[in-house]
């Protein structure tokens, strides 16, 4: 079995647990070796022989163990003290300890070769046949100093055995104490094992000679095999010095790839393999997650041509999904093909270096070329990392200067008395602030993709100016008419590379605009205007849609406080009638099925479900009840009052109504009427709303709808409201509901009882319980009627 002198290499032959640089076995030839330890003391001894037993025994092989002048119980004694369960090996037959005597020479002392080499031979059948996997034998050689045979027998003896153990399932390892026996021995002994175990190591013996060469014929092997040892020795110390300047220069390149921006880290990577390496192109490729391909990081360098990579086949792909450094071309036997190979760099993509020469990429090369990727891998992880924070400090940055603009916008609306004074509030703090340069709030007109600016500021008028003269040429609607019609944001982070902005990208950039958010104003179902805001970069993210989205919200609510507050202190109003014709609700369909007429008496919006109150003008209230209930859309149906030849109900819908269309559209109900055909509403508006919206927008929810009058009255007094009221009340009414007001009788919890109350009043609890009912309702019906 020759051996070339590579370096140390770990071998399963179970001393790696005790040795500084451990080899396998596995990497030699299975269990077909023969080792020799020289050792200096008795722990040098144990050191390596017991971890070479107890590996036989885990892999399930039979242990034989030659003792000589430690002896069998000192030898026990250290196994069992390394971990070896001593008598369950001996009892099972998997372990036995003999003496030299009993292997070597019999009971003469005087050792045969040939009858030694029978034993293990047929020591190694019967362990074969017993279902061992292989036969482990580890012998003292200190018989040898006791005349059993001279050393020119022992050495021819080694020389023979190594054959042996090269055809067999069996490994050995022999100990010879370096004190004991003489050096010119030793030598010989070196020169006829295949691995050496020596002061703490093992390895692959440089010095080793095959049994060949000490045949007739085997001169010229011998000055073969020493001139490959000085070659390969040579060999080793020139990889070595390459290595280690290949260390010195990337040590060097590392310090600037650990610096390298996210954009110059592949320009780094290639300079330093081809500094490191030697090699003439090294390029990197990189992962779109996206894509799910790899593409060059730069790709004017990109050889090959290709813009991805990702078939299951290419070798590149596989080296990037399976980590493993792969080679991609081989030269093979022709010097003058050249080859590459690729090393992973994690989740970022692979590194490929490329030769002009076949055999470029040597073990050393492949060492360096990973050690390469794995610097290159942490230098995009810190670049990725600090990309990472950079965008999160960016985006609390910008957070913190949107919240501070929705702040002031905030406390300007609260003192806006108009939705003239809240639109322009809105649009004057947007564009003083940081984040945006130019705001507009604009109204939707009926043409699609229309909004007609109202207010706005900034530097952008111009811009609103030209974007007016385009939009009439324009078959796709503007961001703000998107989001008019859609009803939610709409957000352009890049006007350059936004193909929906194609129409309006060189108006834009004209005026210095690269992102845009465009949000909906509304309050329930009601679309007052759109808020469109601008910025100077593309800078505008998911955060920017979220916040002013909610800022729409805002002003929608404001601006429907501030017409509910116009309208209730003006003194006109504005009143409509309507008709809603083919429309199917609820109650028109209750009217058609039972045939009777419907006045809507009140309304009652709620979370899940509304509550209309609703009087039918028939005499079969069961009926009526048992039709409501079958209807869709009714979720529950109880009669209040029944009289004459009319009901009163209350039902809770769930399906749109006519009453809350007009109330979540800033109405007032004054009546409802529906019979088999026809639905008639009489709605109160304030003075200052957009007739014409109010219809559209209730067009929308119920397409029937026509406008059939429209005038103005006066809105009663509040004064006159009071007096009104006062003149309902009876004297007792007004005493009783005064006194219990005043005594804190409805307040939460109560200051008075009502058995206070009715002893302060000298009456008694039903008089006062029935004179305060009638005040209350009475006040009721001047509140709601």
């Amino acid at each position: 079995m020759e051996q070339t002198g590579a370096p140390s290499r770990e071998l399963d032959h179970g001393l790696g647990d005790q040795l500084v640089t451990p080899i396998r076995m596995d990497e030699v030839s299975d269990s077909h070796e023969h080792l020799a330890s020289i050792y200096r003391t008795r722990d040098q001894q144990f050191e390596a022989a017991i971890p070479f037993v107890r590996t036989g025994l885990e892999r399930g092989e039979r242990c034989l163990y030659i003792a000589g002048e430690t002896g069998r119980e000192e030898v026990l004694e250290a196994m069992a003290g390394r971990g070896i369960d001593v008598e369950r090996a001996l009892e099972s037959g998997a372990l036995s300890i003999h003496t030299p005597t009993e292997v070597y020479g019999g009971t003469e002392r005087e050792f045969d070769a040939d009858d030694v080499l029978a034993f293990l031979e047929s020591t190694v059948d019967s362990v074969t046949r017993e279902g061992y996997e292989a036969l482990r034998i580890t012998a003292e050689m200190s018989w040898i100093l006791e005349g059993w045979a001279d050393l020119d027998q022992v050495i021819a003896y080694e020389r023979a055995v190594n054959r042996f153990y090269t055809d067999r399932d069996a490994i050995a390892l022999c100990q010879y104490d370096r004190h004991a026996f003489p050096d010119d021995f030793l030598t010989t002994v070196i020169e006829n094992h295949p691995h050496i175990v020596y002061d703490g190591t093992v390895g692959g013996n440089v010095f080793y000679a095959p049994p060949e060469e000490f045949e007739p014929t085997g001169t010229s092997r011998e000055v073969d095999r020493k001139l490959q040892t000085i070659a390969s020795r040579a060999e080793t110390r020139s990889r070595l010095e390459h290595r280690d300047r290949g260390l010195t220069r990337l040590t060097t390149a590392t310090r600037k790839l650990m610096r390298a921006d996210a954009d110059e880290i592949h320009g780094c990577a290639t300079e330093v393999v081809r500094e490191v390496l030697g090699v003439p192109r090294a390029d990197v490729w990189l992962y779109d997650s996206e894509l799910g391909t790899l593409r060059p990081a730069d790709r004017t360098r990109d050889r090959s041509g290709s813009t991805a990579r990702s078939a299951v086949e290419d070798p590149l792909w596989e080296a990037f999904v399976d980590r493993e450094c792969r080679t991609l071309e081989d030269g093979g036997d022709d010097p003058t093909a050249g080859g590459s190979v690729a090393a992973p760099l994690g989740k970022h993509g692979v590194l490929r270096a490329e030769a002009d020469t076949a055999g470029a990429f040597d073990d050393v090369s492949m060492d360096l070329l990973q050690t390469i990727a794995a610097n290159v891998e942490a230098a995009y992880d810190r670049a990725e990392r600090e990309t990472q924070l950079r965008e999160q400090t960016d985006r609390l940055e910008r957070l913190e200067r949107i919240n501070g603009v929705i702040r002031s916008i905030d406390r300007g609306v609260v003192r806006a008395n108009s939705r003239d004074e809240i639109e322009r509030v809105v649009c004057a703090s947007l564009a003083r602030s940081d984040a945006y340069a130019f705001a507009w709030i604009g109204e939707p007109s009926l043409e699609a993709g229309r909004v007609e600016p109202l207010e706005w500021a900034g530097a952008g008028s111009d811009y609103l100016n030209e974007l007016a003269g385009t939009v009439d040429d324009r078959l796709e609607a503007t961001p703000a008419g998107r989001a008019a019609d859609a009803g939610s944001v709409r957000i352009v982070d890049d006007v350059v590379t936004d193909r929906s902005f194609d129409a309006w990208r060189s108006i834009a950039i004209e005026h210095g605009f690269r992102s845009c958010v465009s949000v909906p104003i509304t309050y329930e179902d009601t679309l007052y205007s759109v808020l469109s805001v601008y910025a100077t970069d593309s800078a505008m993210t998911g955060l920017d849609q979220e916040v002013l989205a909610e800022l729409g919200e805002l002003i929608g609510d404001a601006i429907h406080n501030t017409e509910t507050e116009t309208a209730l202190g003006s003194a006109t109003v504005t009143e409509l009638d309507l008709a809603i014709d083919g429309t199917e609700t609820v109650l028109s369909r209750l009217a058609r099925e039972t045939a009777c007429g419907i006045d809507v008496e009140g309304y009652v919006p709620a979370a899940e479900t509304d509550r209309l109150f609703v009087t039918v003008r028939d005499d079969d209230a069961d009926r009526i009840a048992d039709a409501a209930a079958e209807l869709v859309g009714v979720d529950r149906v109880r009669r209040i009052t029944s009289h004459n030849d009319e009901s009163r109900f209350e039902l809770s819908v769930t399906a749109p109504s006519v009453a809350a269309a007009v109330v979540e559209r800033g109405g007032k109900i004054q009546s409802i009427e529906i019979d088999e055909t026809d639905t008639g509403v009489t709605v109160e508006l304030p003075p200052s709303a957009d007739v014409r919206d109010f219809v559209d927008e209730l067009q929308r929810a119920f397409p029937g709808t026509r406008l059939v009058a429209r005038r103005s009255r006066e809105r009663p007094d509040p004064a006159s409201v009071r007096n009104s009221l006062e003149e309902r009340l009876t004297d007792r009414q007004r005493e009783v509901l005064q006194t219990a007001y005043l005594s804190g009788y409805f307040e939460s919890p109560r200051r008075s009882t009502g058995q206070e109350v009715t002893e302060s009043l000298g009456v008694s609890h039903p008089t006062f319980a029935q004179h305060l009912r009638a005040a209350q309702r009475k006040l009721c019906d001047s509140l709601f009627e």
